[in-house]
Parts: structure tokens; sequence; C-alpha cells
């Protein structure tokens, strides 16, 4: 008898991309708050959704997640990165967010996504990470804050931005960060044939049968 979660189905079940909940992760996240005209705001909101307040926020993860820790010792089935962007609406007076963009570099939270509804298309993220050592390639913790990130769409950057901040009456933290962002999957064929001549998508499947 043929069985799991998701296909692919076997009778041991174990070939299924997406195993059963309950789900679990644990991450790096640099996240962006900014403001958009609410118009262009309010065209991506579903309709009766609600208003748009012109504020928006992205987020740019790097994610380790697991079922019951079997996948912490195959991490290709546990670690992938993921960007996504969140409209906030006014909702009757309750203010709510809205996904219209998310992007992950696996197969497998692509699949998990569309079960929770998300929207979600194969893309490239990459971000700067940080360890605590005093070594130039470490892009360790300082005393100054500031947000490295360069967005890339079809290979041409997006936006840049070095932004440094001083907070006042607490201890600031300078974090070096630096995002890269990929899509694919368009319904255009020409600019999908570029797309793939600059980058190729792969991902694997498990089998067991």
């Amino acid at each position: 008898m043929l069985s799991g979660f998701t296909p692919p189905y076997t009778p041991s079940c174990r070939s299924s991309l997406v195993p059963a909940p309950p789900w679990h992760y644990a991450g790096q996240v640099m996240s962006l708050a900014f403001q958009i005209d609410r118009e262009a705001g309010q065209s991506l909101l579903p309709d009766r959704f609600g208003a748009a307040t012109g504020s928006a926020a992205c987020h740019f993860c790097e994610w380790q997640s697991t079922t019951d820790g079997s996948e912490l010792l195959d991490p290709i089935y546990a670690q992938y990165k993921e960007f996504f962007v969140l409209l906030e609406a006014d909702r009757g007076g309750t203010r709510a967010f809205y996904c219209p963009f998310i992007y992950v570099d696996q197969d497998m939270p692509m699949v998990r996504g569309w079960l929770q509804g998300l929207p979600k298309k194969f893309g490239s993220v990459w971000m700067t990470r940080s360890y605590d050592l005093d070594h130039p390639a470490a892009a360790p913790l300082c005393e100054r804050y500031a947000l490295w990130r360069e967005p890339i769409r079809e290979g041409s950057p997006l936006g840049r931005s070095d932004d440094q901040t001083q907070w006042r009456g607490r201890r600031a933290h300078r974090l070096p960060c630096y995002a890269d962002l990929r899509t694919c999957g368009i319904t255009d064929t020409d600019r999908q044939a570029k797309r793939r001549r600059k980058k190729t998508c792969s991902h694997g499947c498990r089998a067991d049968d």
C-alpha cells in the first residue's frame, strides 16, 4: 500500500518530499522595515483583504528545520535560505501582514510553503555570516550597527544600502550582512531562457524505494 504525507508515495512512505508535522525552525534573520506607495501596495493585496497602510518589511533568512531531529543528521534536508516580503494592511482596525512574494533555494521548503498557502518560488539568497572570531573574514560584531544588503533579480541589482545607526542610551552593534536574491520561474519564455543561461537551479530528492 502506498503512503506518505506528500508525493512521491511509496510503501515505506520515507520518499515523501515533505515529512508530516510538527515542523521546528531555527536560524538567522535580517529584517528590513520600509515605507512604500500605498497605491502600489494596494495593487498587490487580494480583493477585500484590507487597505494598504504603506508599511512593509522584507526578511532574509537562513533556516535549519526538523521534525524529530533526524534531518539534522543529513543537513541537505534541514538547511535552506529564504527571502520574503510582507505588506501591512488595515483590516477594519486590525493590522495584518500579507505575503505577495517569497523565494527559497530548496524544493522541500517550497512545497511545505505551498501546503500553508504561501506563494513560494525558487530563488537564490545569500547572507554574510558573522563569527565570534578576531579574524578579517569573520565579520565580527562591534560597537556600531550597520546593514548591508543587495537583492539581485535576473542578475541585476535591485538596490544597495549600507546603513549605519548610532543608538542612544543602549549598546549598538555593527552587523555586516550581504544579501543576494535571484529569482526563477516567471512565465515569459525568453526571460526564462535567459535566466537559465545565467543560473541553473538544481535540487535533489530522497528515495528509498
